[in-house]
This record gives structure tokens, C-alpha cells and sequence, in this order.
């Protein structure tokens, strides 16, 4: 799920990094033949998209032809994406400012030929607050993650997003078997092994296997033959 999650995040702030790249580019291209200049904001938001264009899809190729690499481990994916969205809060921030300052966050009020350059502006700060949110979210989900599977002993830090297995079993836990009985893996032998005896063997007058024999009652045989040698003693 969380996989899931982090393909769409990532696919996400990279079209939005395209519109951010183009629309500050534009501005920038503007203001240096109109005005003679160019402004920071505009400079830190080229260079963000263009950081997270290139970034996030080595990070979502590497992941998928090599598990093991650096770029895959979920510990380098928490240090980058830090990274990324505050440079994304920086933008958004600088833009919003740069908006008030001298657009005064109204594009209907500015001069005909000013109001493209303030609708770029404000859509460029609108998409960087926007990456911004999507990048901490994904942050904050995966170092959750990745806290509760360490918890539970498991090595989250070195592992995949696509490979970690945040929700298992503790390692080291009792399975649960068949019989409701639980046991792990070092347990010694089985009951039922240890309460095994030897068989033993049949006694010497026992039948063969696959014969029975007929034996006549013997409480009244007994019976009467006593009662008939006590006739023959008295007599």
C-alpha cells in the first residue's frame, strides 16, 4: 500500500515540477528582456523542479531493477525527500511573498501587461505548496512505517520501500499452529515423540496373526466342574 502511495506521489510532484520548471522559466525570460532582471524566487524555482525531475525517477527506476541499492534504501529515500519538500516550502514561501510584495495578491489590480507575469507567479506558488504537502505527507507516512517495522525487529532502515514488510510478524514471536498450541522455532521435540514407548512383544502363548481361537466361557465351566469334584470327594 505504501508502495502504492510513493508511485503516485512521486508521478505527481513530477508533472508538477514540469509546470513549476515552465512557468518560472517563462517569468524569467520576461522580466530579463522587459525589466533587465531577474528575481530569486523565480531562480530557486527552476532549480527545485529541475532538482526533482531528475531526481525522483532515479529514484523510482533504481528501486525497480535493484532492490539493494543506496538510492532504494528507505533511510537515503527519508534524507532526500527531506530535502526536496524543503526546498518545495522554500519556494512556495518566496513566491507567496514575492506575490504580495508586488502583485499584492491581486491579479485583477495590476496593469494589463503585468497580469500574465502575476498569474504565472501565483500558479507557480500555488503547484510548489501543493508538492510541497504531497512530499511531507509521504514523509511523515514513511518514517511511521518505518519506526513501527523497526519495533517489531525488522531491518527497515536498509530495506525497499517495495520490499519492506512493515506490518509482519515480530521476528522471534510464537506461531500459531493447527492445534491452537503456539511455538517457535526452537522448540525441542514433540509430545507426542517423547511419549512414544517401545511395543511390547506378544507373549509366547499369544496366537499367530491372522488366526483366532474359540475359548469356552470359563465361569461356568468352573462351576460345575468344581461342584462335580466336590461330589466325587464326598462320595
Amino acid at each position: 500500500m505504501l508502495y502504492v502511495a510513493r508511485v503516485v506521489v512521486f508521478t505527481f510532484a513530477i508533472i508538477f515540477a514540469i509546470i513549476v520548471l515552465g512557468l518560472a522559466a517563462e517569468f524569467t525570460h520576461t522580466t530579463r528582456n522587459v525589466l533587465g532582471t531577474t528575481f530569486n524566487f523565480a531562480a530557486l524555482a527552476i532549480s527545485t523542479a529541475a532538482i526533482t525531475i531528475v531526481t525522483l525517477p532515479i529514484l523510482m527506476i533504481v528501486d525497480c531493477f535493484s532492490a539493494g541499492a543506496v538510492t532504494s534504501m528507505i533511510i537515503a529515500e527519508l534524507i532526500w525527500i527531506f530535502v526536496l519538500w524543503v526546498l518545495w516550502v522554500a519556494t512556495a514561501a518566496d513566491a507567496a511573498h514575492f506575490n504580495s510584495i508586488d502583485f499584492g495578491s491581486n491579479c485583477s489590480i495590476v496593469r494589463p501587461f503585468l497580469r500574465r507575469g502575476c498569474r504565472e507567479v501565483q500558479t507557480v506558488e500555488g503547484f510548489s505548496f501543493i508538492i510541497w504537502i504531497m512530499l511531507l505527507i509521504y514523509w511523515v507516512a514513511l518514517l511511521i512505517m518505518a519506526l513501527i517495522g523497526r519495533r517489531r525487529g525488522r531491518t527497515t532502515w536498509k530495506s525497499s520501500v517495495r520490499q519492506g514488510d512493515f506490518l509482519g510478524t515480530r521476528e522471534g514471536a510464537p506461531v500459531a499452529t493447527q492445534s491452537g498450541q503456539a511455538h517457535t522455532d526452537n522448540t525441542s521435540q514433540p509430545p507426542m515423540q517423547q511419549q512414544q514407548t517401545p511395543m511390547q512383544a506378544p507373549p509366547p502363548n499369544a496366537p499367530s496373526q491372522g488366526y483366532s481361537t474359540q475359548t469356552a466361557p470359563q465361569g461356568p465351566y468352573q462351576t460345575s466342574q468344581g461342584q462335580a469334584l466336590g461330589r466325587e470327594n464326598v462320595v
